[in-house]
């Protein structure tokens, strides 16, 4: 589920922590998009993308409201 949150290799600007927490908490409607891409400083664009290299897959959770 979560196979690439822990690499070492990949450095990031956020601990790996803040990172899952904002997934989870995206992927279980308690935050928005627009509210998940300021967290984490990205484009609204960049969501799903940055969901699957972070190891979230979207069956597992309930379908991502669109907001």
């Amino acid at each position: 589920m979560r196979r690439r949150l822990y690499d070492k290799d990949s450095p990031s600007k956020f601990l790996s922590r803040f990172i899952s927490l904002a997934c989870r908490c995206l992927m279980e409607g308690k935050i928005s998009r627009g509210t998940f891409t300021e967290y984490l400083e990205i484009d609204r664009v960049e969501i799903d993308d940055y969901l699957n290299d972070a190891g979230f897959v979207e069956e597992n959770y309930a379908k991502i409201a669109a907001a």
